[in-house]
């Protein structure tokens, strides 16, 4: 199968899917969610794959947008608990 959102490789017994959307932050679709079972159902039988790894692939430059939020997630976690 030729996969559209997602790499899968295989090398010393370890198969390492890779969530490859970066342009769209890896956010997960149907597509890769097919992609993803016919992978998982494709080793499942395989007893030369020993480990799985699921990894996104990396995003080169982030929107503003999510440090941002990262900032404001970090600092209302940081406050969690205390009297306001």
């Amino acid at each position: 199968m030729d996969f559209q959102t997602i790499r899968h490789d295989v090398s010393d017994g370890i198969l390492t899917i890779t969530l490859n959307r970066p342009e769209h932050l890896n956010s997960f679709t149907v597509t890769m969610a097919e992609e993803l079972e016919h992978s998982f159902r494709a080793v499942n039988d395989d007893d030369s794959v020993r480990a799985v790894i699921v990894t996104g692939a990396v995003v080169r430059s982030a929107p503003a947008w999510t440090s941002a939020a990262r900032a404001t997630c970090s600092a209302s976690t940081s406050n969690a608990g205390q009297a306001g």
